[in-house]
């Protein structure tokens, strides 16, 4: 009976990150509740750990950033049942997105710290088997995310890169992701030429990934590029991606 109710709570958040992919934050925080509370019901410290880790992804996604660091310090305490320091590194990296949109640079910092000492440890065989992506491509990715909240475009973009290059070929939505985000940092940083070069690799892998979530992060990235648009390499990735957007919404 309790793997039943562990397979149902983990059914609950798969569906609420397809939710949350596609942009659909108030149903992906219902599935993400429901799994919370099976969790609880059962008293399944792996499942609590994930349903807070996910909603704290979330949160930070939809602007709470207060919600998404108290999500992952509660994510924290289920997780201390367990014996998976890598889970405990990803929670810390949900930890520091949330405080590096509070501002809180030295909470954020300090997270980003634990959670690299954390992954440094390696993996073991009591690490949940829904982390299959977390390698060292996504600690560099989700640190992107934290130094660009904190608006250190350079810092950003140094890790968005190395995400990009340590990503496995067939993650092919992580890799659209970072090199996203990669471009989205350069535009911020005063580098629109490089940047439409990482977002015209990125609108180049849009036909492989179905990612509302992305489409949305280079249509920014597009509108922030438009008044550089004299720039040559900038107006050749302007027109392709309008050409992309007529053919097939993005």
């Amino acid at each position: 009976m309790e793997r039943l109710y562990a397979g149902a709570g983990e059914l609950a958040i798969s569906v609420g990150w397809l939710a949350h992919d596609s942009g659909r934050l108030t149903d992906a925080r219902s599935h993400y509740a429901e799994a919370l509370a099976t969790a609880r019901v059962t008293g399944d410290p792996a499942l609590e750990a994930h349903a807070f880790c996910n909603t704290a992804f979330l949160a930070r996604d939809a602007g709470r950033p207060r919600e998404a660091v108290r999500a992952a310090q509660a994510a924290q305490r289920a997780a201390r049942r367990l014996a998976s320091p890598r889970l405990l590194s990803l929670i810390a990296l949900r930890e520091a997105g949330g405080r590096a949109w509070l501002a809180d640079r030295g909470g954020c910092e300090r997270a980003l710290l634990r959670a690299q000492a954390l992954f440094g440890r390696g993996p073991c065989d009591d690490d949940p088997e829904w982390m299959t992506f977390f390698g060292e491509a996504e600690l560099e990715g989700l640190e992107a995310q934290c130094w660009s909240a904190l608006g250190d475009w350079g810092r950003a973009a140094e890790h968005a890169r190395r995400a990009v290059s340590l990503q496995k070929p067939h993650f092919t939505r992580n890799i659209a992701l970072f090199t996203t985000e990669l471009a989205s940092d350069l535009v911020a940083d005063g580098e629109p030429e490089a940047a439409a070069a990482a977002a015209d690799r990125a609108l180049g892998l849009l036909n492989q990934v179905t990612s509302s979530r992305i489409r949305r992060m280079l249509e920014d990235t597009a509108r922030l590029l438009r008044p550089h648009g004299r720039n040559a390499s900038v107006a050749d990735f302007l027109a392709r991606y309008q050409q992309a957007a007529r053919e097939s919404p993005v």
